[in-house]
């Protein structure tokens, strides 16, 4: 008994009563468009509609369910809910139309056009809702974070990366995208989702300032490193604090979401992957040698004479010109 009153109370079963419900709705409605013009079939065909009506919710919610339409949220239905909710009622309408053609032989004719009907007006019914909800929960969402004057952000990409970006952003809370830079000169005067791309990434330092931007983030993974160097510099230059994404090769060999920020680390400008030391095996090549570094006062020496320093050698010995870096 407690595992049915579990099962009653999961949101998913609230969203399947719902869709049950659109069923009915839709072919009792597509049955009605037929025959409301005469009074009297509606009337004798009462008990072939209550029987029609059972094969269409066993057929229906048997095809809903296949298609994989209860994995998806309502707070996150998009294109692929849709798709999915067009191939039910498709192949829903088809499934309907095969077993009542073999359980009624010639009654399906008097079906026919509620078929042809059936499959648009369930499509509307399970979308529309799932569509509503979506655009009530993204605007709850957005006015929320206006009001609580969280980070005001400008996004650098305007491409499918910065998209998502301002999406995630939007649904995790806490950040208020302001607008978008990118170099793409067909983007001018574009919007993402409703937000300005208001010009180049150089007039970053300027349009920072103006709207009081409070973060940046650099929202393209596929940059290379000079263009990486170009965006950290212009950064630099606004004194506005910058994040960036993740890499395309982290979003590819590790658990990295869209949305997790970074700091803009030495890494990131190589353009390449860095060098990790065989510690063991130049340890073994310095143990009990005499060892002389040239140029040892320098930057690059002293932190040579540091490293070499902890593998033990017999004696360092540190040549330079300056003595005062001696």
């Amino acid at each position: 008994m407690t595992r049915i009153i579990d099962i009653v109370r999961h949101p998913r079963a609230a969203v399947v009563v719902h869709d049950f419900c659109m069923v009915v709705v839709a072919w009792l409605i597509a049955v009605w468009l037929i025959e409301s013009t005469s009074v009297t079939d509606v009337g004798g065909n009462f008990a072939s509609t209550l029987t029609g009506l059972g094969i269409v919710l066993v057929l229906q919610g048997c095809v809903l369910w296949a298609t994989g339409l209860y994995k998806g949220l309502w707070r996150f239905a998009s294109f692929p809910d849709m798709w999915n909710i067009a191939r039910a009622s498709i192949f829903g309408t088809i499934a309907i139309v095969g077993v009542l053609t073999l359980l009624q032989g010639s009654l399906i004719s008097q079906w026919m056009p509620a078929v042809l009907i059936y499959p648009v007006l369930l499509f509307v019914l399970l979308g529309l809702p799932r569509m509503c909800y979506r655009f009530w929960k993204d605007s709850q969402t957005s006015g929320k974070d206006s009001v609580k004057g969280h980070k005001r952000v400008l996004i650098i990409g305007a491409g499918r990366s910065g998209a998502m970006l301002e999406r995630e952003l939007r649904r995790r809370g806490g950040f208020d995208v302001i607008g978008f830079l990118d170099d793409d000169e067909r983007l001018r005067g574009a919007q993402v989702h409703g937000i300005p791309v208001l010009g180049t990434i150089a007039k970053l330092p300027g349009t920072g300032a103006s709207l009081d931007a409070d973060l940046a983030i650099i929202a393209m993974p596929s940059a290379t490193n000079q263009q990486m160097q170009r965006i950290v510099e212009i950064c630099e230059l606004s004194e506005i604090e910058f994040r960036t994404l993740p890499t395309l090769q982290d979003l590819g060999s590790q658990a990295t979401n869209i949305g997790d920020l970074k700091r803009v680390v030495i890494d990131d400008l190589l353009g390449r992957d860095p060098v990790s030391l065989e510690w063991e095996s130049i340890r073994a090549g310095l143990v009990g040698k005499r060892v002389m570094i040239t140029g040892g006062g320098g930057s690059i020496g002293s932190e040579l004479c540091r490293q070499i320093a902890r593998l033990n050698p017999v004696e360092l010995i540190v040549v330079d010109h300056s003595e005062y870096s001696l």
